[in-house]
């Protein structure tokens, strides 16, 4: 396997990973993930009071992740519900929506073992 297999196995994963982790949140909280391919639709879902995460495009070696909505106080009970702290939230005047970075965390295995 070359390392782009590897990389894109290794992505395919964590976005996986991603959804499962919001997936309690999707109805309470109106919560959704999207791909770097689709920032556009994140911005729109965040505009109209929902959470948005996506991928950061400008991230290529930490995987980092974008909250954002326009109703800050659905980022902090997403924030609180995943013990991710808030103390970093910032608005976006541009966009009229909070804004905080996440890193989740997992544990990537070697592809090329057995596990």
């Amino acid at each position: 396997m070359n390392i782009r297999e590897k990389n894109k196995k290794e992505k395919k994963i964590l976005l996986n990973y991603i959804c499962c982790i919001i997936k309690p949140f999707e109805n309470e909280l109106n919560v959704k993930f999207f791909q770097v391919k689709d920032i556009s639709s994140a911005i729109y879902w965040a505009k109209t009071g929902h959470v948005a995460i996506h991928e950061n495009y400008a991230s290529k070696r930490k995987k980092l992740f974008h909250i954002i909505s326009t109703d800050e106080k659905k980022i902090i009970r997403f924030c609180y519900k995943l013990g991710i702290s808030t103390d970093k939230i910032v608005k976006k005047d541009l966009f009229k929506f909070s804004h905080i970075n996440w890193t989740p965390y997992y544990e990537p295995f070697d592809m090329d073992k057995d596990n």
